[in-house]
């Protein structure tokens, strides 16, 4: 799941959407579109899965409203507002 973003889950659907690869170049991780089209998929999400991540999103959200002007996002970081 490295290189998904909270855009590619809908975990009303219970589902992820593969559009995107990381990519490590030059002592680099870099976030891109995958090379094909063939590439790209939208896979189900085991149950299991979907509630570890509603949890993760919980706790994401306590975390950045506890850190206020403090919380800093990744340049791939993509969350929910």
């Amino acid at each position: 799941m490295l290189g998904l973003t909270w855009d590619d889950v809908d975990l009303d659907a219970a589902e992820l959407s593969i559009g995107w690869q990381l990519q490590r170049v030059a002592r680099q991780l870099l976030h891109r579109a995958t090379k094909t089209e063939t590439s790209d998929a939208t896979l189900p999400l085991p149950e299991i899965c979907a509630t570890a991540l509603r949890l993760r999103e919980s706790r994401e959200a306590e975390d950045r409203r506890a850190a206020g002007t403090d919380w800093q996002f990744l340049a791939s970081e993509n969350a929910r507002s």
